[in-house]
C-alpha cells in the first residue's frame, strides 16, 4: 500500500482553465475514502467529465501545446535575458524575472498593468525583485517584450 498521491489539473498542459477540473492518482486505499467524503462537495459534472476524457485522450494535441510553450519560454527568456530581466530556469508555463530591485518589479508590473499586460507582482521576501510572467502566444509575449523594451529603457 502506497502513501503517495499525485494531483493533476487540466488547466495548463490541456489549456483547459475554465474548466476547472482536476483528478488524483493514488493507491486504492487513499483513494477510496475520498470518493465518498469530498464528492458531495466537490463532484463534477457529466459534460466536464467527458471534457476531460476527451482531452485526456487527445494526447498529441497537448504535446503540441506543450512544444509550442518551450519553444515559446526559450524565446521569451532569452529576450527577458537581453533586456536584463534574468529568469531562473523553468518547466513550468512561466518564468520568474529577476529585476534590480523591488521598487523596479513594482513599477514595470504597473506600467505593463496600464498597457493591459498583466504579470504577478509579489509584495513578498525574496520575491519583491521579481515578476511572474506566463508564457503566451508569440504574439502576447512579443507585445509583452516590445512593451518592457518602452519600460526599461
Amino acid at each position: 500500500m502506497g502513501n503517495i498521491l499525485i494531483l493533476r489539473t487540466l488547466s495548463k498542459g490541456y489549456s483547459l482553465a475554465g474548466l476547472r477540473f482536476g483528478y488524483g492518482i493514488g493507491a486504492k486505499n487513499i483513494i477510496e475514502p475520498m470518493m465518498y467524503k469530498t464528492r458531495d462537495s466537490y463532484n463534477t459534472d457529466f459534460v466536464s467529465q467527458q471534457l476531460a476524457i476527451a482531452a485526456l485522450e487527445s494526447v498529441s494535441d497537448a504535446r503540441e501545446t506543450w512544444s509550442k510553450v518551450r519553444s515559446e519560454r526559450s524565446r521569451l527568456g532569452d529576450e527577458l535575458q537581453k533586456l536584463g530581466l534574468p529568469c531562473l530556469p523553468s518547466q513550468t508555463n512561466f518564468l520568474l524575472a529577476q529585476t534590480s530591485n523591488s521598487d523596479a518589479a513594482r513599477a514595470i508590473y504597473e506600467a505593463l498593468k496600464l498597457e493591459n499586460i498583466l504579470v504577478r507582482y509579489f509584495d513578498e521576501n525574496r520575491l519583491q525583485d521579481k515578476l511572474r510572467i506566463t508564457v503566451g502566444t508569440p504574439q502576447q509575449n512579443q507585445r509583452l517584450l516590445d512593451c518592457l523594451a518602452k519600460i526599461i529603457t
